[in-house]
């Protein structure tokens, strides 16, 4: 059996914190990492109350955390395609 983590977090009363909740964000991937999770996704911004979300590009944020991770996959739920520039 396969499990995997769907993390959508916000910073809400933290946004004074915000390179905190980052070293969170991928802390918490590195323990799934270790843990043997096989994957983890991050949503966009849709997910959350607007203001409330953390990460406003999950393709960067999966970025950083496939920099410090070293075997768990790593997904996006969600990209609206229509929300960004193709260039």
């Amino acid at each position: 059996m396969r499990f995997s983590i769907f993390h959508n977090f916000d910073a809400i009363g933290r946004w004074h914190d915000y390179h905190g909740i980052m070293r969170e964000v991928v802390e918490i991937a590195r323990l799934a990492d270790r843990a043997g999770f096989w994957s983890i996704w991050y949503p966009e911004q849709h997910f959350r109350l607007e203001g409330n979300e953390a990460v406003p590009n999950a393709v960067l944020q999966s970025a950083w955390t496939a920099a410090h991770t070293a075997r768990i996959r790593i997904g996006q739920a969600a990209n609206i395609v229509t929300q960004w520039h193709p260039i």
